[in-house]
């Protein structure tokens, strides 16, 4: 299947009207990542694909081979890559069960096979290094979605309103917030926390 989907990349690439080297440079992709795809030696990253919709390319094309190489005009591509929300750090008291608006997007990111309800959080620190870096997107499933279990990292609400990320511990009966990086404390859950998601997948940065 690599090799397929890397075939058509090439195709789409040739077709834009530029080198390799101009698209990479273009779309901010790594040139090795992006010779990577090409050569078929990895599947292309949702973000890759996403740039290919912007120069008017079908996804579902690229990944299948069905339907039409180019998205007809004004339509909208028909292709297995789902937007998620970029949740914003500082969000309403109560977001789970209130209509987002626009100030607390910041923009979506398409992923392919991704639940209905899940929302993505860019990661602002290290606290999670190395499972997750500055810069990459965590994915996650709002709390009631998916059971949460001891050692899954999870979206916290604080008393600020503001997200981080944690990994959900329990142990004796009591619920700690842990951080992979030990220059972060641990925290007991109290009632300045709230556990409003689980992380399912996490996108690096370099994949961009």
């Amino acid at each position: 299947m690599h090799k397929e989907v890397s075939e058509r990349l090439r195709e789409v690439i040739k077709k834009s009207g530029m080198t390799y080297k101009e698209f990479a440079k273009k779309h901010g992709i790594p040139y090795r990542t992006l010779q990577n795809y090409l050569l078929g030696l990895r599947e292309p990253s949702a973000l890759v694909l996403q740039k290919c919709a912007i120069e008017g390319f079908n996804v579902h094309w690229i990944l299948t081979g069905e339907g039409e190489m180019f998205l007809k005009k004004g339509t909208v591509p028909v292709s297995p890559a789902k937007p998620a929300p970029v949740i914003k750090q500082n969000v309403p008291i109560d977001f789970l069960n209130t209509p987002l608006s626009e100030e607390h997007v910041d923009g979506y990111i398409y992923v392919p096979d991704l639940p209905e309800e899940a929302m993505a959080i860019r990661v602002r620190d290290d606290s999670m290094s190395p499972a997750l870096e500055y810069g990459d997107y965590a994915l996650f499933l709002p709390e009631g979605k998916t059971e949460i279990r001891s050692g899954d990292v999870v979206v916290v609400k604080n008393e600020w309103n503001e997200l981080m990320l944690r990994r959900y511990r329990e142990k004796e009966g009591e619920i700690f917030l842990t951080s992979d990086n030990p220059r972060y404390p641990t925290v007991k859950m109290d009632e300045k926390y709230r556990v409003v998601g689980k992380v399912i997948k996490k996108i690096r940065i370099q994949d961009l």
